[in-house]
């Protein structure tokens, strides 16, 4: 018979049928003894969406590669929900690091494009903290997006003084 422990975290004791289960301890009783309000709690098991987990889980039974062409098509959550059904199934490293840096990716453009939608935009290039590599993306976001000529002026000329 299945056994069901019960832990007192109470400063009194508590009963179960006849027992006494002192208070800071455990003890296991038979299923059909304990009561329903000491029994332990189900684990609410989230699972996502069945249209999405179907399309997801049809994508990961393609090759790494297939699946690295389809990112584009994919909203941050649903990457993450990849992520975490590539884990629980194949768990191939190729394509869960490549989900990683997909996911970092879209962090860093997402605070790219905050940056390029506020009132200081052409001045963003000359702030010493951003790296050359994020000169270049913060050029690429702004070109794909508003591409406001005065703010690629200003990366450009960033970008020139920078290396001369």
């Amino acid at each position: 018979m299945e056994k069901i422990p019960v832990t007192n975290n109470t400063a009194m004791a508590i009963y179960v049928g006849s027992a006494m289960v002192p208070p800071g301890e455990t003890r296991h009783f038979n299923a059909d003894q304990v009561p329903h309000h000491l029994r332990p709690v189900a684990a609410v098991i989230e699972t996502p969406a069945p249209a999405a987990a179907d399309h997801l889980a049809a994508l990961l039974g393609k090759s790494v590669a297939h699946v690295k062409e389809e990112f584009h098509a994919l909203t941050l959550e649903e990457l993450e929900q990849l992520g975490e059904l590539e884990q629980f199934g194949q768990a191939r490293k190729s394509l869960l690091s490549a989900l990683a840096d997909e996911i970092l990716k879209r962090d860093g453009d997402a605070a790219f494009v905050s940056l390029l939608g506020s009132d200081e935009a052409e001045g963003l290039a000359n702030r010493p903290v951003l790296e050359d590599s994020a000169l270049v993306r913060l050029a690429e976001l702004e070109a794909a997006g508003q591409n406001r000529e005065a703010v690629v002026s200003a990366i450009a000329a960033e970008q020139i003084k920078r290396a001369g």
